[in-house]
């Protein structure tokens, strides 16, 4: 006669080694997935780095540069407001973002001609961006180096990028970012570049009177640097 507990003892272990075998290959399965995963990730950051720096060095950089039409048409309202001496004083204030507003963006321009060298580069107006997004950023909307609007790209089949102040996703920090003609962040390597750091700290601390063009020419050694490393990981001796 059988013995019942005997085989009974072996289908229960059989069932308990069954479970154990599956409980290891469905997670032998799934780290293989995050191998993939990871991989093809990279696959894809990899080859959009080394398409938009090639794009870039043979392309044009469009800098978006800050306008404040928002605060100084928020300034203007109270113009409205108060009496006479309220009124001078809110003027005074219009008057001085408006020229630190100018002055900035002059020096960003002129080191920008200086100390870079990498692309190709056309400036305009925040509040323009949608305007030339309509015509695909060929418009004359972009501005002399006297902040006159009235320029327009010279090739408008270049491949062509757009540095923009923003904000940083992870903490919400002022930075220039590189985005591409559908409003895409280009991913790393092309990381953000902070605008308030101890650079552009220890220069209105140490320097108030000419901090502007000291940040301005710190940003603009700092993006061609930048892409210049990138460029030069990819395409290794071509860089010209």
């Amino acid at each position: 006669m059988p013995d019942l507990n005997r085989y009974s003892n072996y289908k229960f272990e059989r069932k308990v080694m069954n479970s154990f075998y599956s409980k290891v290959l469905t997670l032998l399965c799934f780290n293989i997935f995050l191998i993939f995963a990871c991989s093809a990730q990279d696959s894809i950051i990899r080859p959009t780095a080394y398409t938009v720096i090639g794009e870039l060095i043979n392309g044009d950089l469009l800098v978006m540069l800050q306008s404040e039409r928002n605060k100084i048409e928020a300034l203007q309202l109270e113009l409205e407001k108060g009496d006479v001496k309220y009124k001078k004083k809110v003027q005074k204030t219009i008057e001085k973002v408006k020229s630190d507003r100018d002055s900035f963006n002059r020096a960003f321009m002129q080191a920008m001609t200086e100390k870079y060298s990498f692309s190709k580069v056309y400036y305009f107006y925040d509040y323009d961006l949608p305007e030339l997004q309509k015509s695909k950023f060929i418009g004359g909307r972009f501005l002399t180096k006297d902040l006159k609007k009235g320029l327009t790209r010279v090739f408008s089949n270049r491949s062509f990028y757009i540095l923009k102040y923003s904000k940083t996703n992870t903490q919400s920090l002022d930075a220039f970012m590189l985005y591409d003609k559908d409003d895409n962040l280009i991913p790393k390597p092309f990381t953000s570049l902070r605008i308030n750091n101890f650079t552009t700290w220890k220069n209105h601390i140490f320097f108030s009177d000419q901090a502007e063009k000291l940040d301005a020419e710190y940003f603009a050694k700092k993006l061609q640097k930048k892409y210049r490393k990138i460029y030069e990981y990819y395409y290794k001796d071509t860089f010209m």
